[in-house]
């Protein structure tokens, strides 16, 4: 796995605590130690997308950056490696999207 991927999958995994903690604290709202490990995930999550959107560009249309286009340049997530168009249509067509 490449530091993109890895990167993107940090993201993904604090994310998911995030969602967690606040589901926790929707049962449980007087935990002060939960309440303070969202807090830290939200930042570390912030950071972390800080961090991806300055190597990788934006991670979704409202995405503070720059250009306000940029999050549309290629590589799409569904673009895959192929040197050619007939190489992706190939592709596409094996996988069963055509």
């Amino acid at each position: 796995m490449n530091s993109r991927n890895n990167l993107l999958k940090k993201i993904m995994e604090t994310d998911f605590a995030i969602t967690e903690f606040h589901m926790y604290l929707d049962t449980h709202p007087s935990d002060s130690i939960v309440a303070s490990k969202l807090k830290d995930y939200r930042e570390k999550c912030k950071l972390l997308k800080k961090e991806y959107e300055s190597k990788y560009g934006p991670l979704s249309s409202d995405s503070k950056i720059a250009d306000q286009w940029d999050w549309i340049k290629d590589p799409w997530p569904w673009d895959c490696q192929c040197a050619s168009t007939s190489n992706r249509e190939n592709a596409m067509v094996e996988g069963g999207l055509f």
